[in-house]
């Protein structure tokens, strides 16, 4: 079969995953055309020979409105030179555009993978799901939670949303691990600190001003304890700000925004992601790779990745928070290193590349 896996661009935060799929494909019977909206060729891994890519070199402006329509003639015209039988859209730009596609060519196959909660927001957007795609599309969704959202949001049949989990390459992540005690030495923590890590972009949703709050309230307490926060967006400013009036400057360290950001995960000694709405989080399982005790949101999809193994707090809660590190904290090292190996036994089990890959190759049917 000739699958297209559609995608908006291959730089954005998701990006890595829309590759794992295409190299899951390599060395199959499918001959796999990876398209990409907008964007300039970029230098891209090796997917295998019958992995192919293509640049439409679209404007993200010309994808907005009715003003994408008329880019439906180069899309319907490469469906049909490249026998595309099935199409992979990810997000919604993407899933509109292979929809109307549909309209004037035959797919055997229509899937929208869906990789968060409440991501379709506007209304005629939301109509068009309702109305059109929900008809004859499956869908995928990277948790329970979001298949369940699409479920009440949109009244899509439950048997046309496939739930595949996101997975890591464990191999990967481990062999580009950076030094710990350089890592430590380069944030100023001594061998007797103990380090709370967070990784993620700097927006209000994953919730930052609720850990530096709750970090606060914990150096009354302790004062061996460091927070690095690695990630940049549009609050970082706001962030800088308020460790400053929380008077904890010196004890937190702002790295900005860092390529690979996993390769530092080694250097913390447990991973906190207090968001207000997580469709997965795959920075939880790059946690997991690291062998890193967990304390998480009770939110979206990270119930299913942490069950009962990691501590879970309701999200915005800075008591709850602080009771959770303060536990942490006291619960010692050797059940610390507990709860990040029986983490880690759970992601090789349930969350790797592999299995990710494997469930997208089920899925052509």
């Amino acid at each position: 079969m000739n699958v297209m896996q559609l995608c908006l661009n291959d730089s954005n935060n998701i990006s890595t995953l829309f590759h794992e799929i295409a190299r899951g494909f390599q060395n199959t019977e499918h001959e796999i055309y990876y398209v990409f909206l907008t964007g300039e060729p970029t230098e891209l891994p090796y997917f295998g020979d019958n992995v192919h890519l293509h640049y439409c070199r679209f404007t993200k402006k010309s994808l907005k409105g009715v003003f994408r329509l008329l880019k439906l003639y180069p899309l319907i015209k490469f469906i049909k030179e490249h026998k595309i039988e099935a199409i992979i859209a990810h997000q919604f730009r993407p899933t509109y555009l292979m929809e109307i596609c549909s309209w004037f060519v035959r797919l055997k196959q229509k899937i929208s993978v869906f990789h968060g909660n409440n991501t379709i927001r506007h209304f005629s957007n939301r109509l068009f799901t309702y109305f059109f795609l929900r008809r004859n599309t499956e869908f995928v969704t990277v948790s329970q939670s979001v298949k369940q959202d699409l479920i009440f949001s949109f009244k899509i049949k439950p048997s046309k949303i496939h739930v595949i989990y996101n997975g890591v390459d464990v191999q990967y992540i481990q062999e580009h691990f950076l030094s710990r005690p350089e890592l430590r030495k380069q944030w100023n923590c001594s061998d007797h600190d103990f380090v709370f890590g967070h990784v993620a972009r700097l927006v209000p949703i994953k919730g930052q001003k609720y850990l530096l709050q709750a970090f606060a309230l914990l150096l009354q307490q302790y004062k061996n304890i460091k927070l690095i926060i690695i990630g940049g967006g549009r609050i970082e400013k706001e962030l800088h700000e308020l460790a400053e009036q929380l008077n904890i400057g010196q004890y937190v360290v702002f790295t900005g925004a860092l390529p690979e950001a996993h390769r530092y995960m080694i250097g913390f000694d447990t991973f906190i992601l207090p968001s207000l709405d997580e469709g997965l989080g795959v920075v939880l399982l790059e946690a997991m790779v690291a062998k890193l005790p967990i304390i998480a949101s009770n939110v979206g999809g990270i119930p299913e990745i942490v069950e009962n193994l990691g501590m879970l707090v309701p999200a915005g809660d800075v008591s709850a928070l602080k009771n959770a590190m303060q536990n942490m904290l006291d619960m010692g090292k050797e059940k610390q290193q507990e709860m990040g190996e029986n983490l880690h036994q759970r992601l090789l089990e349930n969350f790797t590349v592999q299995k990710f890959q494997e469930g997208y190759r089920n899925l052509i049917k």
